[in-house]
């Protein structure tokens, strides 16, 4: 809510005397009022109008670390020589935040040109604005974010990156964004899940279910080409006809010269893959091996990919309805089901994301319905599995806190999820973990969003680290990865 400190009052009997007071009164108490000109004299025993600033916005709502921008700030009360100034939690630091000019527009409007250092705290910073004399200053609490994210496309969510930076998603249906030239395709209804690195597969769900859901989708292209306008139906098992489902990720396996795709298909549930070496999806699906006390369930989901075929994801425990972490091992060319421990008193879990190498896996944990928390997976040339707690922004675990996408480089793991705010637990925002390969040095970093409090997710990180894909409440958002 802007502040506005208590205003001052005078009533002169002279106009110069009056000018002085006046003047004096702007420079030792709250309240600032510009000079009064000699045809503008207050009548005798009225005030004139004291109103200091108020900050009510600004666009846009945040900043990328390392940007030099121009930022409208609305509000009242402005007027000519008012300079506007950011703080982070009432403190303000211009050597993280610097304003460079401020413009006077309007009495509701100023732009201000602000550099945001490389090493700026990400976080809701407060703009003031300090009215042209001394001393009276409107603050906006937390109106604008320093970011390491820039939107991608409004009203959508971002599932999936190569190291071309090319993203898919759901906006009005399925989506693609060049990492070339940023240009966007529309792939038809439904929803792109994940992008093959060479950027010509993509995969996710397609229209033609009769029940309303989608079918398990491919979109292909020639080097060069562009996409379809709508995807194919992936084929379904052999005696099997599905009646709907969801392709949700897609790897390219060098050691065999296959291309993977993983899903799910309905009617009965069904945990599959698909296989092709030649760029074609013409061939069956194929079931992964399910363990008896987890058979048929639609919570058995393959979700990831490592470019050594494993496959990741969740089995549903029939007894008791838990889901399970599993791990779907390829092994000469078929698959071995590995269901992943679970961390002594949690007694549900699911993996999200595998490292191409397929090293680290991540995902969640639960106690409870509201007890969730990130959690890794590390697996040892024995296939021994080893299962650890991620830590979060403030030490505490919550309903959409889990991690999603994770990758192995120099020896360093990168993760990215979600995890209450550092400062503001109601909030969910984007993290990066890294940590040593095989260690225990955690570090977690809020990665910000779009200048919105609404819930942030990044659900992918690309195999080179360098990049990060999800969504907040503005639309699809992407994360340049630093070091």
């Amino acid at each position: 809510m802007p502040i506005t400190r208590p205003r001052s009052r005078f009533a002169g009997q002279h106009l110069f005397a009056a000018t002085v007071a006046l003047l004096l009164a702007a420079c030792v108490s709250d309240s600032v009022t510009l000079p009064v000109a000699p045809g503008d004299a207050p009548a005798l025993g009225k005030a004139p109008s004291t109103g200091g600033p108020t900050v009510t916005s600004t666009l846009p709502k945040s900043g990328e670390k390392g940007q030099t921008i121009d930022v409208h700030v609305y509000g009242t009360g402005f007027a000519a020589g008012a300079t506007a100034t950011w703080a982070l939690h009432g403190v303000a630091d211009p050597s993280k935040v610097k304003t460079n000019s401020t413009t006077f527009v309007s009495s509701t409007e100023l732009i201000a040109n602000v550099t945001i250092a490389p090493d700026a705290t990400i976080d809701y910073w407060d703009v003031q604005v300090a009215a042209a004399f001394c001393c009276k200053t409107g603050v906006g609490t937390e109106l604008f974010e320093v970011t390491s994210a820039m939107p991608v496309a409004p009203g959508a969510i971002a599932y999936g990156v190569n190291d071309a930076g090319d993203i898919v998603g759901l906006s009005n249906g399925a989506f693609v964004v060049s990492g070339a030239d940023a240009s966007f395709t529309n792939l038809g209804p439904r929803k792109a899940t994940s992008i093959s690195q060479n950027g010509l597969v993509a995969v996710g769900g397609v229209e033609g279910s009769s029940s309303g859901t989608p079918y398990a989708g491919v979109w292909t292209r020639a080097a060069g080409a562009p996409w379809p306008v709508t995807g194919a139906r992936l084929p379904d098992p052999i005696g099997m006809t599905s009646g709907s489902g969801l392709a949700y990720a897609v790897a390219t396996v060098p050691a065999e010269g296959v291309t993977l795709i993983a899903g799910t298909l309905n009617s009965p549930s069904t945990a599959v893959y698909w296989e092709s070496a030649d760029g074609t999806w013409t061939s069956p699906a194929r079931r992964l091996p399910v363990p008896a006390a987890y058979a048929s369930s639609p919570q058995n989901v393959p979700l990831a990919i490592a470019a050594t075929g494993d496959i990741a994801g969740k089995v549903q425990d029939q007894a008791r309805g838990n889901l399970i972490p599993v791990l779907w091992r390829r092994v000469a060319g078929i698959y071995v089901a590995d269901v992943l421990p679970l961390p002594s008193g949690w007694t549900s879990g699911a993996v999200n994301g595998i490292s191409p190498d397929g090293s680290v896996m991540v995902g969640n944990v639960r106690q409870s319905k509201n007890g969730f928390s990130p959690a890794f997976w590390t697996r040892d040339a024995n296939n021994n599995y080893t299962v650890g707690l991620l830590p979060t922004l403030n030490g505490t675990y919550g309903y959409l806190v889990q991690a999603y996408g994770v990758t192995v480089v120099g020896g360093v793991v990168r993760a990215v999820g979600t995890s209450p705010g550092a400062t503001n637990g109601t909030w969910v925002h984007g993290v990066l973990w890294t940590w040593t390969a095989g260690g225990s040095d955690f570090h977690v970093r809020d990665m910000g969003g779009v200048g919105t409090k609404t819930d942030v997710t990044p659900y992918a990180i690309n195999p080179a680290g360098t990049i990060a894909v999800g969504a907040d409440g503005t639309g699809a958002i992407k994360w340049l990865l630093q070091p």
